[in-house]
């Protein structure tokens, strides 16, 4: 009986450590909670799978609940050094209860999971992947630091 005992080994593969800087767009409090909009200012990630700079098009449009958790709204673009635009989309719960009385201070974890689309033959591989992001937020600087990993199970299904 495997109940309430994990049933699959797994590792994580690291991708990349992204690095961003951001700048706050303020909209408050809206019916579906507080809004404000994280968008880049730069950035870049730097590792052995994925590597590029961040357009600055993208950012975070976040909503903050009542509870002071943040839903994340994350859709960023990577272009790669040989030409590839990667669309990440993510999305995660992040605690930022101090934003909405425009405090920024500390460095909050936060987890998300990002998701890649591109066209670009050589880098059609990442449309598969899950991933996960595991970082913080410097508030004070607005700059996010996140690593960036892709699950794979190492084991086979148990046999009944």
């Amino acid at each position: 009986d495997t109940a309430g005992a994990p049933r699959f080994g797994f590792e994580l593969e690291f991708l990349g450590a992204l690095t961003v800087e951001l700048r706050a767009e303020v909209l408050g409090h809206t019916p579906q909670g507080y809004r404000i909009n994280f968008f880049v200012v730069q950035g870049a990630a730097r590792g052995p799978r994925l590597h590029g700079r961040v357009r600055p098009e993208g950012g975070d449009w976040m909503c903050i609940r009542p509870d002071g958790v943040g839903e994340g709204d994350i859709k960023i673009t990577y272009e790669t050094p040989d030409g590839a635009l990667l669309l990440e989309q993510s999305v995660g719960p992040e605690g930022y209860e101090d934003v909405i009385r425009g405090v920024y201070v500390g460095a909050p974890p936060f987890f998300a999971t990002p998701v890649y689309i591109t066209a670009h033959p050589r880098w059609k591989w990442i449309n598969a992947l899950q991933c996960f992001g595991f970082g913080r937020v410097v508030m004070h600087g607005l700059r996010v630091g996140c690593d960036i990993c892709a699950p794979h199970l190492r084991s086979e299904p148990p046999v009944d």
